[in-house]
């Protein structure tokens, strides 16, 4: 058995239009404190790892860079950024950085800043783990201090 059933709206109001606005303003470029720990020896080998967050929305593009000094040492002999790789962040969708530095990357012991990493415009966006890489020359360094920042200019 077949039933057809037709309705018709007597009466009905008229469609009603709404606007709404949104204004969307971008976060911040940051960076958590970085980890150091030793992974080899002779010479030594350091993994830094650091999650560099970019919630400007800009696609701009930003830059890490590090500050190494090495105190009690006759000598200070540049470091050496030797690679860099990049993971989304747990829990975070991004577009991975397009790395802008050739490595090996020399870096001064003498306190100068150091870009180690250098995401291109349009990459890098959300938040993402970045591990570097950096060879210590092997000799007497003393005290060696290392200051990272995140910046949007080289």
């Amino acid at each position: 058995m077949l039933v057809l059933v037709a309705a018709a709206a007597v009466g009905a109001p008229a469609a009603r239009t709404s606007t709404a606005s949104v204004t969307l303003t971008g976060g911040g470029l940051t960076m958590s404190n970085p980890s150091v720990r030793v992974v080899g020896r002779n010479p030594t080998e350091l993994a830094v790892t650091a999650v560099v967050t970019d919630a400007r929305g800009t696609g701009a593009g930003w830059f890490v860079s590090v500050a190494a000094y090495a105190s009690g040492s006759a000598t200070a002999l540049p470091l050496v950024a030797a690679s860099a790789t990049t993971t989304c962040a747990g829990g975070s969708e991004c577009t991975l950085p397009v790395d802008l530095v050739a490595y090996p990357a020399t870096i001064s012991a003498a306190g100068t800043q150091t870009t180690v990493f250098g995401a291109a415009p349009s990459s890098g966006l959300g938040a993402q783990t970045v591990d570097l890489r950096l060879v210590v020359p092997p000799a007497d360094l003393g005290r060696l201090s290392l200051s990272f920042s995140v910046s949007t200019e080289l």
